[in-house]
């Protein structure tokens, strides 16, 4: 009897063990997924405030900001929710600090000082969420990571052009340009095959400006990548 008592009591142990770091490894995802979400929607954000700010007549653009503003707050909360973390609690307060400030310059005329902060509250806020990847130790990359780039790409490329931090901009681009070729040598070859006429059109001269298209060129690597990331 005492020996089926102690391997009942051991497998207990072992059993609430697994439960317990299964659910820790459920949190992680979590936080992981969210955090990701909150660095695409801050360079998204950035780089739709551009759109308005070159063109205030896009009202679906208006409209995309401000859903994307509801749903970065609901990853902040997600993240505050799966964490016990106080290194990323702290990291959190600082982002919906910037969050807040994003918000307050979306009831602000648009203009290009607004533009101007509003990109440095969206890196500040990428590279806030980047902080706590690295806390949790994640550096694989996903269709997120994907997407994000190519927002960063189409941030850069239209600050370039609505004359807002140049130089910069040119070498984040630069710099985006090289992460997301090396990023995409793990997908197939029809995403590769979709960012090359993008790269084509990603020019940095004043008189090739063509935002639109290059709009539908990114939608269309990011179905792609969605696609990908589904099927495997």
């Amino acid at each position: 009897m005492t020996i089926f008592k102690n391997i009942f009591y051991i497998t207990l142990i072992v059993l609430s063990t697994t439960l317990f770091a299964h659910a820790l490894t459920d949190k992680s995802i979590n936080i992981i997924k969210s955090t990701k979400n909150i660095q695409y929607l801050s360079q998204k954000i950035s780089k739709d405030y551009l759109y308005i700010y070159y063109n205030p007549k896009k009202i679906a653009t208006k409209t995309e900001l401000n859903n994307s503003i509801k749903k970065l707050e609901e990853s902040l909360r997600i993240v505050a929710k799966n964490t016990h973390n106080l290194d990323t609690k702290n990291i959190l307060d600082f982002l919906s600090y910037g969050k807040d400030q994003i918000k307050e310059l979306l009831n602000s005329d648009i203009s290009k000082q607004n533009s101007i902060l509003i990109l440095e509250y969206s890196e500040t806020i990428f590279e806030g969420a980047q902080s706590i990847l690295n806390t949790n130790n994640y550096d694989y990359t996903t269709d997120k990571d994907i997407k994000t780039n190519l927002m960063r790409i189409l941030k850069s490329y239209m600050a370039i052009h609505t004359k807002i931090n140049k130089d910069a901009n040119i070498a984040q681009l630069e710099r985006e340009k090289i992460l997301l070729k090396k990023r995409m040598k793990f997908l197939n070859s029809e995403v590769n095959q979709s960012w090359q006429p993008l790269e084509k059109f990603l020019e940095t001269k004043d008189n090739y400006f063509i935002p639109d298209i290059v709009s539908i060129l990114v939608k269309n690597i990011e179905d792609i990548t969605q696609e990908h990331d589904r099927n495997n």
